[in-house]
């Protein structure tokens, strides 16, 4: 009788197979819906979220803002407007100037007058703000840290 050899299992054909079997499990756990999580409380989640969106930061910031706006008008008031008064036009309120009243044509009726005083005003509040806002910004080395220059 002739000896039987034994039967070889294909090596290549195995590791194949495993490798198959290894990608389709990547695949299962990339196809399955992350576990719900448990309901961690409303004051939980509310913490987290203050957390992650920085809320808090931006209040106060926000809070800041305003306050250094009031202290910004308060100079404006007590010291650039009264100089700005004596110097442009002496003895005269100009904030309260108005072009006067138009006659539409045509018609009795009247359009006017502009406050262009208090136009100017707010465009010289502006101004101010604006570059005191310039200088808190130089002054603490730029917003997000300093920037080199390119080339």
């Amino acid at each position: 009788m002739p000896k039987e050899e034994p039967i070889s299992q294909d090596t290549s054909a195995t590791t194949t197979d495993d490798k198959m079997l290894a990608e389709l499990r990547l695949i299962r756990e990339a196809v399955q819906p992350a576990p719900v999580k448990k309901d961690a409380g409303m004051i939980t989640e509310f913490k987290d979220f203050l957390e992650r969106s920085q809320v808090i930061g931006f209040a106060v910031a926000f809070i800041i803002g305003e306050r250094l706006g009031a202290f910004i008008t308060s100079i404006i008031n007590v010291f650039i407007m009264p100089i700005l008064n004596i110097v442009l036009l002496p003895g005269l309120e100009w904030e309260t100037f108005e072009i006067g009243a138009f006659i539409i044509p045509g018609t009795t009726s009247t359009i006017g007058p502009f406050p262009v005083g208090a136009l100017v005003s707010e465009a010289i509040y502006i101004g101010i703000t604006i570059f005191v806002i310039f200088l808190l910004v130089r002054l603490l080395g730029g917003v997000g840290g300093r920037r080199t220059p390119t080339n």
